[in-house]
């Protein structure tokens, strides 16, 4: 990200594709939540897992790591228990991005 700090449309284009990205994966997850869906719940968590570190700093990256070990091994119910909690924080993450998008 520092490589674009002089680089106002190359800023605003990544700060979109992440707001796009984080909308389109927020989606699949609450699909794969509606559908029971483990497997493509940590696929789509995966991706999550690889983006949202670039764009927070605050520790929930590593609840998103912690939610995709841990919906590989746990069951079902507990996934859904944990994403819940998380769920409204990667919500915030997407507001604060649409709010910062305003700004550049």
């Amino acid at each position: 990200m520092q490589e674009l700090a002089g680089d106002a449309a190359g800023l605003s284009a990544l700060v979109a594709q992440f707001d796009l990205s984080l909308a389109e994966e927020l989606a699949r997850l609450d699909d794969d939540v509606t559908q029971s869906n483990a497997a493509e719940f940590a696929l789509h968590l995966h991706a999550l897992k690889g983006f949202v570190p670039l764009f927070s700093k605050s520790d929930l990256a590593q609840q998103i790591v912690a939610l995709y070990a841990h919906c590989r091994q746990s069951p079902w119910n507990d996934t859904l228990r944990d994403w819940v909690q998380l769920r409204p924080r990667l919500l915030s993450l997407q507001q604060e991005v649409r709010t910062a998008r305003q700004g550049l």
